[in-house]
């Protein structure tokens, strides 16, 4: 699946695009196989050393006995890491090993197979800094030549040579010395005429035409294609083969200036036949010269005429305005040229036109935007428009009255993967739930027709006589084009989730985070500054749930974090500074740490069990020590600082529940204000505790009633501001959960009735100034507060549906929701927006976001399939996030802030 990149908005807070930092734990779930190439009477491919069978070299025929292992490789000393599948020639594949992870990674050994155990031997191994360049996605770069297979080494300080072998070890060699050719690159564009195989490079000086026979004698530079300047080649060369047999090819001589070559294959036979407008594109089809001429304010098609350099208009789009034009090649058959113009008229759409060289054989074939390439189906090309809504397929016969649509629009978002079978393609509907449809075409809307559901989209797809392999999600897959034929033939991938990279914690510029694994597996510490090569592993836990690190909180330059439940640990970011603090078990399996809180340079720990009523709370210095004895023996919880000192709520007795305060000091830690029950029964419940700038608030919560109250820090200066409503006949006890500051104004979060009362609400410290501002569906408690751009974000959980990101200002008119689809709850806010993981348009889709408070700047960042996880972190200039790609699992990602 292809990763979709959302283009950034003026205003936004990032500088750049997002980056996956590091594979942390490598995910093999969908095993991502090599390309599929065809030997004989089987597909060939390879296999990394993360799917289910390890690094292999695969066969399959279509069938079930006949998809199996050629071969199994050993990673060694060189850390092999895939089998790539090169070139067949003949019955023998060629095939290479590469000690990198993804494909197009260069290859250090070079195979061959007849498709047997006994069959398959090594050739050449390459030594560093050698390697075999092979790139399944560019032009190829391989080829066979008299019998033979050409193919191009590199190194990092040299050029690219071409090498021949006969299948044996010392019939494998160089065709020139390093750097005699001066190849500088691979081929952009090859061909073969009477076994010789011709291709344009990069070389000194530009772009250079080169020939070789599969000798040293017979390979060598024909041409250099006259570009002046190496670093700005310009436009691609292209290079056809004439119907006469001589070579023709089109080099960019100066800026958008090109010229049309003629050779016969020799230095001496080579020479120019015209020179073409200034911003033109040449394209020969069946022996038609075709030159498209597009540029401001210009946009022309000629033929030319080769024999004397002339030029003859075929058509003038004669644009009034000056805009910009284009006139682009998408494909030739039949002695027929099919290219897009985009003319810049007022209301005129882009359109497809056809040209057999004359006057009354260029024509428009359909008014719009052409996707994509054009595939070959029947006597014209199948091709996916532009339609700005659900996508169709149309087909075109070269004339405009057989240019139909044959199947949509439907409710699928794309149409691809078109393979040939026979006279028919193959192709697939991809759906929004990431499902696919498998469909075969004549070209006719009757003849267009449903296979079959697919559980996917295929990454791979190749063909194979009648039959059609598809890789789809670690599986591979055949069909004939029928339901009964259209089924998986073997499952490769290993179901695992790889690493999780979670609660993203900023440590004095430094990312300093959790992974865990699945199963309780790679209970880890890492850190990252952003680069692949300062993301490295602090500390290895052993495997076990009990064991993950959790509550990481920044303490000056150091980290606190709980490693299973009893176990206090401490860490500067290295293996040697990350030690055990204490471990806090008493005997009672219930007691764990429960709360890590960050004050004056210090953390304090609060100890607990489920009763609520007996803990400790600790204090640990700024230098990863543990104080020589508690702070207090209380259960305390809702720490949090204000006015110099560490606040917090705890029982003082059993049925007593109080606000106290602490100068990190047993001596000076005393409760400020207590709260008895109304029937000496039931605890009041001290809500959380939101400091301001001059004043503290929180609520007190007892059976059937609810009051706001506000503390200065003092006991004389801690009173009750204003009761909070309840539903009539309520006998629970409800409570201020999250909120947030505007200046003197406290903005909070307070479900007065879950059945549809207000649940944000205000205060500025006065019973008449304490009014509710919103109600907000489903009526529950809101969450994640956050400031940004003199505006409060917060999040509404939906729990059985998406929650969604809301704003206010503090008046029930400022209050608007932004986004119903966010992931969850979980918002960082950055200078003045907020980034959170949200749902994209598509259901599924999970993206990062970023808002500063409006609905227009409400966007996605960055997406893909899959998607974003978890809570970012903004950390050293960088924003840090965890997503969930087919291809990694979840793993680290980054996006640079803006400075």
């Amino acid at each position: 699946m292809a990763l979709v990149l959302l283009a950034a908005v003026p205003g936004v807070a990032h500088g750049g695009k997002a980056k996956l930092v590091k594979d942390i734990e490598r995910s093999s779930r969908l095993c991502e196989i090599s390309e599929l190439v065809r030997a004989g009477d089987a597909l060939y491919f390879g296999t990394p050393d993360g799917c289910r069978d390890g690094m292999a070299l695969w066969r399959s025929d279509g069938t079930l006995a006949g998809t199996h292992r050629v071969g199994s490789f050993a990673s060694g000393p060189k850390n092999l890491r895939r089998v790539q599948p090169m070139l067949a020639v003949g019955d023998v594949l060629y095939f290479g090993l590469s000690d990198g992870a993804s494909l197009g990674s260069r290859l250090v050994e070079l195979w061959r197979t007849d498709g047997t155990d006994a069959g398959t031997a090594l050739v050449r191994e390459f030594a560093a800094p050698l390697g075999i360049e092979h790139h399944p996605y560019a032009p190829p770069t391989e080829a066979e030549v008299d019998g033979k297979l050409l193919f191009f080494v590199s190194t990092p300080g040299y050029s690219v040579t071409p090498w021949v072998s006969d299948g044996s070890p010392q019939g494998t060699q160089p065709l020139a010395d390093v750097g005699t050719l001066g190849i500088l690159g691979l081929p952009v564009r090859s061909l073969q005429r009477d076994g010789v195989l011709l291709f344009v490079a990069p070389a000194v000086g530009g772009f250079g035409l080169f020939r070789s026979d599969g000798t040293a004698d017979g390979t060598l530079l024909l041409h250099v294609l006259g570009v002046p300047n190496a670093d700005d080649p310009g436009v691609l060369p292209e290079v056809e083969i004439g119907p006469d047999g001589a070579l023709w090819f089109a080099p960019t001589v100066s800026h958008n200036q090109r010229e049309v070559w003629r050779s016969e294959g020799t230095p001496a036979t080579t020479s120019r036949v015209a020179t073409l407008p200034f911003a033109s594109t040449w394209a020969l089809t069946g022996g038609t010269h075709v030159v498209l001429e597009a540029r401001r304010g210009v946009a022309r098609v000629w033929r030319l005429d080769p024999s004397s350099g002339a030029l003859e208009p075929l058509l003038d789009f004669a644009p009034p305005a000056l805009g910009l034009n284009f006139l682009d090649v998408r494909a030739r058959r039949n002695g027929v040229l099919y290219f897009m113009a985009d003319i810049a008229r007022l209301g005129e759409l882009p359109a497809l036109w056809r040209t057999d060289g004359t006057v009354a054989g260029t024509l428009q074939l359909y008014e719009g935007y052409a996707y994509r390439d054009l595939f070959p189906l029947g006597d014209g090309f199948a091709f996916v428009p532009d339609t700005g809504g659900w996508p169709e397929l149309w087909h075109t016969d070269g004339t405009a009255a057989g240019t139909v649509r044959i199947q949509g629009p439907d409710d699928h978002w794309d149409y691809g993967r078109f393979v040939p079978l026979g006279d028919e393609l193959l192709f697939v509907g991809a759906g929004g739930d990431f499902n696919a449809d498998l469909y075969r075409t004549d070209g006719t809307a009757s003849g267009t027709t449903t296979v079959r559901h697919l559980p996917g989209v295929p990454s791979r797809v190749g063909t194979l006589g009648g039959v059609v392999l598809l890789h789809i999600d670690g599986t591979l897959w055949r069909s004939d084009g029928t339901a009964d034929g259209t089924y998986p033939l073997r499952e490769l991938g290993i179901w695992t989730w790889g690493s999780w990279p979670w609660q993203l914690t900023d440590v004095g510029g430094t990312l300093l985070f959790a992974v865990a694994g699945r199963d309780g597996a790679a209970n880890e510490l890492w850190r990252s500054d952003g680069t692949r090569a300062g993301t490295t592993l602090v500390a290895d836990f052993p495997d076990g749930d009990d064991d993950v690190p959790l509550l990481l909180t920044p303490v000056g330059a150091r980290l606190l974090f709980r490693r299973g439940p009893r176990q206090l640990w401490t860490s500067d970011g290295t293996s040697d500074g990350t030690a055990m603090v204490t471990d806090v078990s008493d005997g009672d399996p219930q007691t764990e740490i429960r709360t890590i809180h960050e004050h004056a340079g210090a953390a304090y720990v609060s100890v607990g069990n489920d009763s609520a009523t007996d803990g400790t709370l600790l204090r640990v210095n700024g230098d990863g020590t543990l104080a020589s004895q508690p702070v207090a023996s209380v259960a305390a919880s809702s720490l949090t600082s204000f006015d110099g000192d560490l606040f917090f709520s705890a029982p003082s007795a059993p049925e007593v529940a109080a606000l106290w305060r602490s100068d990190g000091t047993p001596g000076g830690t005393a409760a400020i204000a207590t709260f008895s029950a109304l029937n000496r029964r039931r605890r009041p419940e001290i809500g959380k505790l939101l400091p301001g700038t001059d004043a503290m608030y929180f609520s007190v919560g007892r059976r059937g009633r609810t009051d706001l109250w506000r503390t200065d820090g003092t006991s004389s200066g801690t009173a009750r501001v204003a009761p909070l409503p309840l539903p009539p006949g309520a006998t629970g006890k409800g409570s201020v959960g999250d909120g947030a500051f505007l200046d003197d104004l406290v903005v909070f979060s307070f479900p007065s009735d879950i059945d549809g009362g207000p649940n944000l609400w205000r205060s500025d410290g006065t019973e008449d100034g304490t009014r509710s501002i919103a109600t907000i569906f489903p009526y529950l408690g809101l969450t994640s507060f956050a400031v940004a751009n003199g505006k409060v974000f917060f999040v509404s959980p939906g729990y059985f549906f998406p929650s969604s990101l809301w704003v206010s200002d503090g008046t029930p008119e400022g209050t608007e929701l932004l986004n119903d689809r966010v992931l969850d709850g979980s918002l960082v806010a950055v200078g003045d927006e907020v980034y959170y993981c949200g749902i994209g348009a598509e259901i599924f889709r999970n993206e990062l976001w970023r808002s500063d408070g409006t609905m227009v700047g409400t966007l996605p960042v960055f997406g893909r399939d899959e998607g974003c996880v978890g809570a970012p972190a903004a950390s050293g200039g960088r924003l840090f996030f965890t997503f969930d790609a087919p291809r990694y699992g979840p793993e680290l990602w980054s996006l640079p802030l803006a400075p």
